[in-house]
């Protein structure tokens, strides 16, 4: 993908569906705009077109950090700019509608990542404070955070949520910084109803394990 203007250049992109040989990816850029490509492969060829370029004076000229594709909705995104905020933006006509706006993380300087749980509700961000955040998709309630024991001095960079466990991980930016994973535990009452039983595990309702990059090789 090539942009006309030498100031304009890729930040990121994700797929925002794919049926068979056909999909559409999203591409966020440097200029504040997403622009969005169908991809179809037809007898071995691929061909390419622009389908829209998205783009709102809210956030014109900043930095897109993240793109991400709302899962089983075709064509809404959210989108992650360089201005503390975070959008979801449904495309399905031409007026590229702002359906809710996500506040508290900070990110003006540093590419701050963010990630979307895989049923659809929750958004989780990563913030130049060293904090996590964490949003109700449908209401943009934000969540409480403070049983994520993170401890950051500097920036929160990126963030990841496993597409099929109840799992996170989040990490700085910084050789003393670690990569923490968050996972979720049932309450107890839960684990019975499923017949389980993790009587020996003693941990909170999320509990982080934390990994070092020592030396090439990770140790928890």
């Amino acid at each position: 993908f090539f942009f006309s203007s030498r100031r304009r250049h890729t930040r990121c992109s994700g797929v925002s569906w794919a049926r068979r040989c056909v999909q559409e990816t999203d591409i966020g850029d440097s200029l504040g705009s997403v622009h969005v490509y169908s991809l179809n492969i037809i007898s071995r060829q691929l061909t390419v077109t622009n389908i829209t370029t998205i783009t709102n004076k809210e956030f014109v000229n900043d930095p897109i950090n993240n793109v991400l594709p709302m899962p089983f909705q075709q064509r809404r995104i959210i989108v992650h700019s360089r201005d503390n905020c975070l959008r979801s933006i449904d495309y399905t006509s031409n007026s590229h509608d702002i359906v809710q706006h996500y506040f508290g993380s900070k990110s003006a300087k540093i590419a701050i990542k963010s990630a979307i749980s895989p049923d659809g509700q929750y958004l989780i961000s990563g913030s130049e404070n060293g904090k996590a955040y964490l949003w109700d998709i449908a209401s943009s309630l934000q969540l409480d955070t403070s049983n994520f024991e993170l401890g950051f001095k500097g920036s929160l960079t990126d963030v990841a949520w496993n597409s099929k466990y109840h799992m996170v991980a989040v990490s700085g930016f910084g050789d003393e910084y670690p990569i923490l994973v968050y996972i979720w535990e049932r309450a107890k009452d839960q684990m019975e109803l499923k017949s389980v039983s993790y009587t020996h595990l003693t941990l909170p309702t999320i509990y982080s394990v934390q990994i070092s990059v020592v030396a090439g090789s990770l140790k928890k």
